[in-house]
């Protein structure tokens, strides 16, 4: 997709997150499962745990080295969000009413 630029890299790690969540499921259930001391889901625990580990690991690495590594502020459209923000306004003047702050921010 032309224009997208480094977003693959937030998706990949979104996409990490939910494995590990299923994961983590995975493990409740083999803990849950087990018989006094002879838990036969010990290997599903230990593989899943471990694979959380690992591409959480890389996940995270890769999100720094190739998404926040270089990436600089766009200091002017920053400036731009914080002078059109309606938390200005209501941080300088927390008497005004709900109706004028509404017209305010309609206004813009």
């Amino acid at each position: 997709m032309p224009g997208k630029g480094k977003s693959y890299q937030a998706e990949a790690l979104t996409m990490i997150a939910v494995q590990v969540m299923a994961n983590d499921v995975a493990v409740g259930f083999g803990g849950a499962g087990g018989y006094l001391e002879m838990n036969v889901y010990k290997p599903v625990i230990i593989f899943n745990v471990t694979h959380s580990i690992t591409i959480m690991t890389d996940g995270c690495t890769n999100f720094r080295k190739f998404l926040v590594e270089g990436t600089k502020p766009n200091l002017k459209k920053i400036n731009e969000y914080v002078e059109r923000s309606l938390m200005l306004v209501t941080a300088l003047s927390p008497s005004l009413a709900t109706t004028r702050l509404r017209r305010l921010r309609t206004t813009q």
